[in-house]
């Protein structure tokens, strides 16, 4: 299943194959799988007792906030090539650094289980920089979802 939100499609789908769709595809970012991770991996394929996820979320409400009202954000992701202008781009790879989530080490807080995510990529412009990612699987779910994420272009 997939969520979507103004035609946009907002959820990615894990199954067999670890496959997702991820919205209207337009440019696309390299992601370096080189991550400078607390965290990675595939969470399709979790090891025994650790809780597998079904759909990673990233809302668009969410990435309007990141790109326009969150000044600092929008500057920093502006400079690796992401705006309003493409924000299905900046969607498609938080949604795939998604799926690559280990979920191991959360912090379990009274709304759910929190993560955080380092990686290293290339934005569309080509310029490469670090994003700190924060997620959560809210209690009783197996969504994860996008609770912000902090650029770091490098210089």
């Amino acid at each position: 299943a997939l969520w979507t939100a103004g035609g946009a499609v907002v959820g990615g789908t894990l199954g067999a194959g670890a496959q997702w769709v991820a919205g209207a595809l337009g440019a696309e970012a390299a992601v370096t799988a080189g991550t400078a991770a607390t965290t990675a991996g595939a969470a399709a394929s979790s090891p025994a007792g650790q809780q597998i996820i079904s759909q990673v979320v990233v809302a668009g409400s969410k990435l309007e906030y990141i790109l326009s009202q969150d000044p600092g954000k929008a500057k920093g992701f502006a400079q690796l090539g992401y705006t309003l202008a493409n924000k299905e781009a900046l969607q498609q790879t938080l949604i795939s650094l998604g799926q690559q989530l280990q979920l191991s080490g959360g912090i379990v807080t009274e709304y759910g289980t929190k993560f955080e995510q380092v990686v290293e990529l290339t934005g569309p412009n080509g310029v490469l920089g670090r994003i700190t990612i924060i997620w959560q699987i809210d209690k009783g779910s197996d969504i994860l979802r996008l609770i912000t994420a902090i650029p770091e272009p490098f210089k």
